[in-house]
């Protein structure tokens, strides 16, 4: 939930009500869409679970591809940026998750 990063205001479930009401609005808002979309008459649930899926690997490489690249910058992570072995590693799993997807999309098209 990040508006309460955008607010300035960072928020937990352990956090009460009060101390931190626009995360728990966001949450509630959330959990209810996905709650109507669940409970919509007649939908077929298998596919929203693959869309959902699919919405999630999806989103899921540029984000691997951004924390690579910030775990490798040594201005952002001063003697803790990850070397050749790490980074290769890294690399790996991005193009092993690149083609799950690529599966995934293939499959379910």
């Amino acid at each position: 939930m990040q508006v309460g990063h955008y607010l300035g205001k960072e928020g937990a479930l352990d956090d009460g009500f009060r101390g931190v009401p626009y995360f728990y609005a966001t949450y509630l808002v959330v959990m209810g869409v996905a709650a109507t979309v669940v409970l919509v008459p007649g939908l077929p649930l298998v596919p929203v679970l693959l869309l959902t899926q699919v919405l999630n690997a999806v989103l899921l490489l540029p984000l691997l591809v951004l924390m690579h690249r910030l775990a490798a910058d040594p201005e952002v992570m001063s003697d803790l940026a990850t070397g050749r072995t790490a980074g290769l590693a890294q690399v790996v799993v991005i193009v092993l998750v690149s083609g799950c997807v690529a599966a995934l999309l293939v499959l379910s098209a």
